[in-house]
C-alpha cells in the first residue's frame, strides 16, 4: 500500500465518503462497486481496505456523518428551548422525524435491505455507540430539566429513548396513509411533549 500523510489519509477518506454518499444514494449498498467507489477517491481498489472494512462500514461512516449535521440542529433547538422543555421535545421530534425523510439517503437507507446489512456489519460495540450518541444528545438535557422539576421524574435514558424513537413514525407513514399520518403524528408529538414535562 503507497504511505500516505496523514493529510492525504483525511482528504482520502473524505473523497471516499463523498463518493459513498453519492452512490449509496444512486445505486443502494448492494450495486455500489469498490472500484467506483475508489476510482472516484483516486486510489486503488485495494487501497479501499485500508480506509474501510467493507461497503458496509463505509456506509455506516457516511450515515454518521449525516446524523452529525442532523444532530447539530437537534441541539440548536435543544438551547433554544431550554426554559421550556415542552416546546423543545415538541421541535426536537419535528426536525428529528423531518430529517428522515428530508435526507435521501437516510430515507433510502431506512426503506431498504441496506439498513440490515449495516446494521450486521456493525459490531455489538458500534451498535451501542451509536445508540450511546443519540442518547448523549437529549439525556443532559433531561436530567437538566429535572433538576428544576421542569420534567417528570424517572430514568433520564428510558424518557430520552422514548423521545428518540418516536421520531421514527415517518417510517410508518406509508400505513396511516397521507391524510391519516400527519393527524397521528402531531397528536403523538403532542403527547410526548406534554407527558414528560411538569
Amino acid at each position: 500500500m503507497p504511505r500516505f500523510t496523514p493529510a492525504e489519509k483525511e482528504r482520502i477518506r473524505e473523497r471516499l465518503l463523498d463518493s459513498g454518499y453519492d452512490r449509496f444514494l444512486a445505486d443502494g449498498l448492494e450495486d455500489t462497486a469498490i472500484a467506483d467507489l475508489t476510482a472516484d477517491a483516486g486510489i486503488a481498489t485495494g487501497t479501499f481496505y485500508s480506509f474501510f472494512d467493507s461497503k458496509a462500514d463505509l456506509l455506516a461512516a457516511v450515515l454518521r456523518r449525516e446524523a452529525a449535521r442532523v444532530h447539530d440542529d437537534l441541539e440548536a433547538i435543544l438551547d433554544a428551548h431550554e426554559d421550556d422543555p415542552e416546546t423543545a421535545v415538541r421541535r426536537f421530534l419535528e426536525r428529528a422525524s423531518v430529517a428522515i425523510v428530508e435526507n435521501p439517503l437516510f430515507r433510502r437507507t431506512v426503506a431498504r435491505s441496506d439498513r440490515e446489512r449495516v446494521h450486521a456489519a456493525l459490531s455489538a460495540e458500534e451498535l451501542k455507540d451509536t445508540h450511546d450518541r443519540k442518547l448523549s444528545l437529549l439525556v443532559p438535557y433531561i436530567e437538566a430539566w429535572q433538576d428544576r422539576d421542569l420534567v417528570v421524574d424517572g430514568d433520564p435514558e428510558t424518557i430520552g429513548m422514548t423521545v428518540l424513537y418516536a421520531a421514527y413514525l415517518p417510517l410508518h407513514r406509508a400505513e396511516f396513509g397521507a391524510e391519516q399520518y400527519p393527524r397521528v403524528r402531531d397528536l403523538l408529538f403532542e403527547w410526548i411533549a406534554t407527558s414528560v414535562t411538569t
